[in-house]
Protein backbone atom coordinates (compact mmCIF):
# COMPACT_ATOMS: atom_id res chain seq x y z
CA UNK A 1 0.00 0.00 0.00
CA UNK A 2 1.11 3.48 -0.94
CA UNK A 3 -0.15 6.85 0.05
CA UNK A 4 1.85 9.43 -1.37
CA UNK A 5 3.03 12.65 0.76
CA UNK A 6 3.94 15.84 -1.40
CA UNK A 7 7.10 18.30 0.70
CA UNK A 8 7.30 21.62 -0.53
CA UNK A 9 11.02 22.68 -0.57
CA UNK A 10 11.65 18.77 -1.29
CA UNK A 11 13.91 20.01 -4.56
CA UNK A 12 16.22 22.41 -2.23
CA UNK A 13 16.69 19.85 0.16
CA UNK A 14 17.62 17.58 -2.43
CA UNK A 15 20.04 20.07 -3.98
CA UNK A 16 21.52 20.57 -0.17
CA UNK A 17 21.91 17.03 0.57
CA UNK A 18 24.03 16.53 -2.99
CA UNK A 19 26.30 19.19 -1.65
CA UNK A 20 27.04 18.51 2.02
CA UNK A 21 25.79 14.87 2.41
CA UNK A 22 26.98 14.42 5.22
CA UNK A 23 25.32 17.61 7.13
CA UNK A 24 22.32 16.80 5.35
CA UNK A 25 21.43 12.94 6.07
CA UNK A 26 21.08 13.24 10.03
CA UNK A 27 18.65 16.26 9.45
CA UNK A 28 16.54 15.05 6.82
CA UNK A 29 16.52 11.67 8.02
CA UNK A 30 15.13 12.69 11.55
CA UNK A 31 12.94 14.80 9.38
CA UNK A 32 11.39 11.63 7.76
CA UNK A 33 11.22 9.17 10.97
CA UNK A 34 9.76 12.74 12.59
CA UNK A 35 6.92 12.74 9.98
CA UNK A 36 6.25 8.93 10.02
CA UNK A 37 6.02 8.78 13.78
CA UNK A 38 3.26 11.29 13.89
CA UNK A 39 1.49 9.47 10.94
CA UNK A 40 2.27 6.22 12.95
CA UNK A 41 0.23 7.18 16.10
CA UNK A 42 -2.79 8.93 14.24
CA UNK A 43 -2.70 5.54 11.41
CA UNK A 44 -2.80 3.39 14.53
CA UNK A 45 -5.51 5.49 16.31
CA UNK A 46 -8.05 6.02 13.05
CA UNK A 47 -7.20 1.99 12.11
CA UNK A 48 -10.43 0.10 11.92
CA UNK A 49 -10.89 -2.70 14.91
CA UNK A 50 -12.67 -5.78 13.98
CA UNK A 51 -9.63 -7.98 15.72
CA UNK A 52 -7.11 -5.87 16.79
CA UNK A 53 -4.71 -6.73 14.20
CA UNK A 54 -4.74 -3.89 12.18
CA UNK A 55 -4.38 -1.93 14.91
CA UNK A 56 -1.45 -3.77 16.46
CA UNK A 57 0.74 -4.39 13.46
CA UNK A 58 2.25 -0.87 12.62
CA UNK A 59 5.38 -0.75 11.95
CA UNK A 60 8.00 2.09 11.22
CA UNK A 61 11.40 1.51 9.65
CA UNK A 62 13.23 4.43 10.87
CA UNK A 63 14.98 6.85 7.91
CA UNK A 64 18.30 5.68 6.56
CA UNK A 65 19.96 7.13 3.64
CA UNK A 66 17.09 9.35 3.08
CA UNK A 67 14.60 6.71 3.31
CA UNK A 68 11.92 5.40 5.82
CA UNK A 69 8.91 3.81 5.77
CA UNK A 70 5.26 2.86 7.63
CA UNK A 71 3.72 -0.53 7.07
CA UNK A 72 0.94 -2.44 8.56
CA UNK A 73 1.68 -6.61 8.55
CA UNK A 74 -2.10 -7.56 9.42
CA UNK A 75 -2.45 -10.82 7.99
CA UNK A 76 -5.85 -12.76 7.26
CA UNK A 77 -5.49 -16.55 8.37
CA UNK A 78 -4.70 -17.15 4.78
CA UNK A 79 -1.59 -15.30 5.27
CA UNK A 80 -3.04 -12.20 2.79
CA UNK A 81 -2.01 -9.10 4.09
CA UNK A 82 -4.88 -6.98 4.26
CA UNK A 83 -4.45 -3.36 5.51
CA UNK A 84 -4.54 -2.28 1.50
CA UNK A 85 -8.30 -3.83 1.10
CA UNK A 86 -9.48 -1.93 4.28
CA UNK A 87 -7.42 1.68 3.00
CA UNK A 88 -8.42 1.14 -0.48
CA UNK A 89 -11.62 -1.31 -0.95
CA UNK A 90 -12.15 -4.26 -3.03
CA UNK A 91 -14.31 -4.80 -6.68
CA UNK A 92 -16.08 -7.47 -4.08
CA UNK A 93 -17.94 -4.73 -1.95
CA UNK A 94 -15.30 -4.20 0.50
CA UNK A 95 -16.27 -0.10 1.26
CA UNK A 96 -12.77 1.45 1.37
CA UNK A 97 -12.17 3.00 4.71
CA UNK A 98 -9.14 5.89 4.14
CA UNK A 99 -7.79 5.81 7.59
CA UNK A 100 -3.91 5.76 6.29
CA UNK A 101 -4.83 8.48 3.89
CA UNK A 102 -6.66 10.37 6.57
CA UNK A 103 -3.82 10.30 9.04
CA UNK A 104 -1.46 11.59 6.03
CA UNK A 105 -3.43 14.26 5.46
CA UNK A 106 -3.63 15.29 9.22
CA UNK A 107 -0.24 15.71 9.52
CA UNK A 108 0.30 17.68 6.73
CA UNK A 109 0.97 21.18 8.58
CA UNK A 110 3.75 18.87 10.95
CA UNK A 111 5.39 16.96 7.81
CA UNK A 112 5.97 20.60 5.97
CA UNK A 113 7.49 21.85 9.33
CA UNK A 114 9.91 19.22 10.18
CA UNK A 115 11.40 19.32 6.68
CA UNK A 116 11.42 23.03 6.80
CA UNK A 117 13.37 22.84 9.91
CA UNK A 118 15.95 20.45 8.51
CA UNK A 119 16.84 22.59 5.48
CA UNK A 120 17.52 25.19 8.48
CA UNK A 121 19.41 23.44 10.41
CA UNK A 122 21.47 22.36 7.47
CA UNK A 123 21.81 25.81 6.14
CA UNK A 124 22.80 26.46 10.01
CA UNK A 125 25.78 23.71 9.85
CA UNK A 126 26.84 24.52 6.61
Amino acid sequence: MQVEIEIKGLKELIKMAEKYPSVSLKHINSAITYSLSAIYRDARQESPVKTGQLKSTWQINKAKNFEGSLRNLAQSKKGAYYATFVEFGTSRGIKPQRFLQGAVDSNESLVDKAFSRALDNILKEI
